[in-house]
């Protein structure tokens, strides 16, 4: 949002590929109601600026979310420690790279999850009964223990009943890719009005189920963020793949060869294309491997 106006970022390079993040620091052009997003975090002020601001010519002065940092040679050390940071596991952005704090382990140990169900005016009920959620929670507990060697588990608390969203179903079918996110907010306050304990930002996970009312999808979730929609999906197989965005995996892309099936040439990305890992389909075929040291986010995948 830029002076009362929400825009639409449009990314590029290294940042194109980012999970989701809180509070991230970014900078760039607008043109009308888009902004085509930097890909580096902090800003180098022009030589104008600097004159304008009272900086030396020589000085070395960068932007970061408004603030400014003077260096007496170049920055590229410091701008490249930011990126790293923005890279680690987990929604939060650490900004002050000069100490950093030890990075959460966002993919192993124990995790809550806050399981909410909602339903409409329009369309009265819960959604799944308490039996069938714990049942499909627990499933899923038993394949993140199974496929992380007991380095992952999560413990459900399940919200009693089903939370009324303030507007009928055909409000949020009218436009789903908006609406979507204010289905995701009214769950979270309604959940946490009915009581204090139900509070979302008091556990690592929570879930927003509902029957299904948008077409295309049956769950989504933010990548590497808390926070998922279950569209009728209540299956364990579809909240597993879900909450693995959440962890920070993406889907599990397939390269299509366009000549024949040699894999070197032209040809092109299938999104959910390895069709024999869970994060390409709702399959449980595939296995998870949680490690301190195989990538960035700490996971890797094995056939």
């Amino acid at each position: 949002m830029l002076d009362g106006r929400v825009l639409t970022p449009r990314w590029h390079g290294r940042r194109a590929h980012l999970g989701s993040k809180e509070n991230l620091p970014v900078h760039g052009i607008v043109l009308g109601d888009q902004m085509a997003v930097a890909d580096e975090p902090a800003r180098e002020l022009s030589a104008r600026e600097k004159t304008v601001l009272g900086h030396g010519a020589n000085e070395v002065v960068m932007s970061l979310a408004g603030e400014l940092r003077v260096f007496p040679s170049a920055a590229a050390a410091w701008q490249e420690r930011l990126i790293t940071a923005e890279q680690l596991p987990g929604p939060e952005v650490q900004r002050s790279v000069a100490k950093q704090k030890p990075s959460k382990a966002w993919t192993t140990g124990k995790k809550s999850v806050l399981f909410i169900r909602v339903d409409f005016s329009d369309r009265e009920g819960n959604p799944i009964n308490d039996k069938a959620a714990k049942f499909e929670m627990d499933r899923t507990d038993e394949f993140l223990r199974d496929n992380s060697y007991g380095k992952l588990s999560i413990e459900t608390t399940i919200v009693p009943g089903a939370m009324r969203m303030p507007e009928p179903v055909e409000w949020y079918q009218s436009d789903p890719e908006e609406r979507r996110y204010d289905l995701l907010v009214s769950a979270r306050d309604a959940a946490r009005k009915l009581d204090a304990k139900y509070n979302y930002r008091d556990y690592d996970f929570y879930i927003v189920a509902f029957t299904t009312i948008f077409e295309g999808w049956a769950g989504r979730a933010y990548v590497n963020n808390t926070g998922l929609w279950i569209n009728g999906g209540f299956s364990n197989d579809t909240i597993q793949h879900e909450l693995g965005h959440n962890l920070g995996l993406y889907h599990a892309n397939a390269w299509v060869p366009s000549q024949d099936d040699n894999p070197i040439g032209p040809g092109e990305h299938d999104e959910y294309g390895e069709r024999t890992i869970t994060w390409a389909t709702t399959r449980r075929t595939g296995t998870l491997i949680f490690t301190s040291k195989t990538t960035s986010r700490g996971f890797r995948t094995r056939m």
